[in-house]
């Protein structure tokens, strides 16, 4: 006799129906009509695009070679914009009121020899500072604007054209600290005017000539450096010692800080002067080891050599980064 196995197929069968329609009424509830997988390709793709397609450590490398860049771009535009204190610009060890005092009218003299067309204040406009000589302290101030005054006035006896009048304005020997808004200073400006009743020519010629720096065609720096290789013999012939920096250096540029045009007159031969007021400034760049101090003062030191091959008393020009 067989056993009746049909209770026990209709079990299952019944078991196996209702698994079938439990299992499409979950699928039913927890499908999501493919958002999920949208979701998911969409959030590989940004991954791949934030991913990129180099590796990290070439990523970081390349940004290291763009820092060395920049570091080397800033220190070519140093060079070229930096000023440096040159002889016999730099205070000597002694006596320096006396060593100004002759430097100034000595100046005075061959410059007025270059500028056969027009006169030069006899004191080159440090009378409007003060009459009398300055301190100690006070000394390498003076001693670097008289530099950039002198570049100026050499420039203006080397212009072509016409000129008819040239006047110191007004300068301070104090340098101003100046920079981003926000963050330490950046360099030291030297700021002063100086007014100029010239031709057109002149200047033209003259803006070109304060802005240009070594390299610009036609740059008049090595005849300025010529020349007061003459002035430091003249000084050295009146028994005076020339202090010379450890490497020469270039003056640098004036800086253009502003232009006005006064007025113009026209000439009995038809040729316009124009009057016109021209803020020049000096500029030294801070070294990265005196940022954050905007007194003004200026610390780092130098040891420089006479002219007789001794080596001076350190002073306090301008340091170079």
């Amino acid at each position: 006799m067989k056993p009746n196995l049909r209770p026990a197929y209709q079990r299952v069968g019944i078991a196996a129906g209702v698994s079938v329609v439990l299992s499409a009424i979950l699928v039913w509830t927890i499908w999501d009509g493919g958002v999920l997988a949208d979701s998911y390709e969409q959030e590989k793709i940004r991954y791949e695009q934030t991913k990129g397609s180099y590796r990290l450590s070439d990523l970081v490398r390349e940004y290291d070679e763009a820092i060395v860049n920049s570091q080397d771009q800033i220190s070519d535009l140093k060079n070229i914009m930096d000023m440096s204190e040159v002889a016999p610009f730099i205070k000597p060890e002694r006596d320096s009121g006396g060593y100004i005092a002759y430097l100034l009218r000595f100046l005075h003299q061959e410059l007025q020899l270059k500028a056969q067309t027009f006169p030069l204040q006899a004191r080159l406009g440090f009378n409007d500072l003060s009459t009398s000589l300055p301190s100690e302290e006070e000394a390498q101030g003076w001693l670097t604007m008289l530099q950039l005054v002198t570049k100026a006035l050499f420039l203006c006896a080397e212009a072509p054209g016409a000129i008819d009048e040239v006047t110191i304005t007004k300068l301070t020997t104090t340098p101003i600290p100046t920079g981003p808004a926000g963050r330490p200073p950046l360099l030291y400006e030297y700021p002063f005017s100086i007014e100029i009743t010239a031709s057109l020519e002149s200047v033209s010629w003259l803006l070109q000539q304060f802005s240009s720096d070594a390299r610009s065609p036609g740059n008049k720096d090595e005849d300025l450096i010529e020349w007061l290789g003459m002035i430091q013999r003249g000084v050295v012939q009146a028994g005076l010692a020339v202090t010379k920096p450890e490497d020469t250096q270039a003056i640098g540029p004036l800086i253009v800080r502003g232009f006005n045009i006064e007025g113009s007159r026209i000439e009995e031969d038809r040729i316009s002067r124009l009057k016109v007021t021209i803020d020049l400034a000096g500029m030294s760049f801070i070294p990265d080891s005196e940022r954050g101090d905007s007194s003004g003062s200026r610390g780092a030191h130098r040891s420089h050599r006479t002219s007789t091959g001794q080596t001076g008393g350190t002073t306090k020009p301008k340091a170079r980064n």
